[in-house]
């Protein structure tokens, strides 16, 4: 797993284009790159689901897929153990390059939320959680469309995609007529909003409508 101030390196184009100690970049740091520079730029490599997404968490059809993460490439995408990029469904991650109050841009920042959130699902689980899977797609890698779950020290199961929503470093993901794909999210979005969290820290902040409407109106 890529440490949160790893990741900070990472989306300012400064940790994953130098070389690691043995001279060599690695496979994967040139994956990560790929998506995450690209992110920092509002740019989002990682295609939308192939059809619109109804997203029902009380499917009795979708069984838990076990899933270890490895870095954060987007701010709602990220690289799993077997190479497979998972997408979370229910969060959006900011694509706008406007500076927030810590001087960093929406969309780092969104990536750098994303880092720090594996990091806190993956302790005392053995660097696992489980995922609902709702759409796969094979173009141009492996993806899986998913909401995945991890359990707080308190003892709490939360959903990955509302802990972002919560922290004000991602949106509520919505459908093309502005409903949201998980209802808890857009209470969390709000809450966050209300709270001047993460991304809402700057009062002049825009928000994102076409970012998550008219551009990509089914891409979660």
């Amino acid at each position: 797993m890529i440490t949160f101030a790893a990741m900070t390196l990472a989306v300012s184009g400064t940790a994953m284009g130098q070389e690691n100690p043995s001279g060599q970049i690695t496979a994967v740091e040139k994956f990560v790159s790929y998506y995450s520079v690209a992110y920092s730029q509002g740019q989002d490599r990682i295609p939308r689901t192939p059809s619109p997404l109804t997203v029902d968490l009380a499917r009795k059809d979708l069984a838990l897929e076990t899933i270890r993460p490895q870095s954060a490439l987007t701010g709602n995408a990220f690289l799993a153990e077997d190479g497979t990029i998972v997408k979370l469904v229910g969060a959006q991650g900011c694509l706008s390059t406007q500076s927030l109050a810590s001087n960093i841009s929406c969309a780092r920042f969104s990536i750098i939320g994303l880092s720090g959130a594996l990091g806190v699902a993956i302790q005392g689980a053995e660097d696992a959680f489980p995922c609902h899977v709702f759409a796969k797609s094979n173009t141009p890698s492996p993806i899986k469309f998913a909401e995945c779950f991890f359990e707080k020290r308190n003892g709490e199961v939360v959903s990955l995609s509302g802990y972002l929503v919560l922290a004000g470093t991602a949106f509520a993901a919505r459908d093309g007529a502005g409903k949201p794909l998980i209802a808890d999210n857009a209470s969390f979005e709000a809450a966050a909003k209300q709270a001047r969290s993460g991304i809402w820290s700057n009062t002049l902040f825009t928000h994102p409508y076409g970012e998550r409407y008219r551009n990509n109106p089914i891409n979660p």
